[in-house]
């Protein structure tokens, strides 16, 4: 299956031609071991803040709409600084963006 992973042909094949041309797909699709992540752990490595871990929660809507929620904490203190610094990042531009948009003469 890995080995298909990175192929043109999971791009390409519908699920069904799939099955027939591999084994493994075939076997792998039948167990459906498929569940959805609701939580976990994810490495960041963003341009501004660098390489970070945090955790994360998806909330899913009761009523199948497909909207969610989908928030993250820092587990550490170099996430921690991270999304500090971000955070700061993103009050600058906005700050940036409000004084852009201002009136003259405000």
């Amino acid at each position: 299956m890995r080995k298909l992973a990175g192929s043109a042909l999971i791009q390409e094949l519908p699920v069904g031609e799939m099955c027939v041309r591999s084994d493994d797909f075939a076997r792998i699709w039948a167990e459906h071991t498929v569940r959805r992540c609701t939580d976990g752990f994810k490495e960041l490595d963003h341009p501004i803040a660098g390489r970070f871990d945090v955790s994360f929660e998806v909330l899913h809507a009761a009523d199948s709409t497909g909207q969610r929620l989908l928030t993250h904490s820092p587990i550490d203190d170099i996430g921690e600084r991270a999304l500090s610094l971000l955070a700061l990042e993103a009050d600058d531009t906005n700050e940036r963006s409000v004084t852009r948009d201002a009136p003259v003469g405000s």
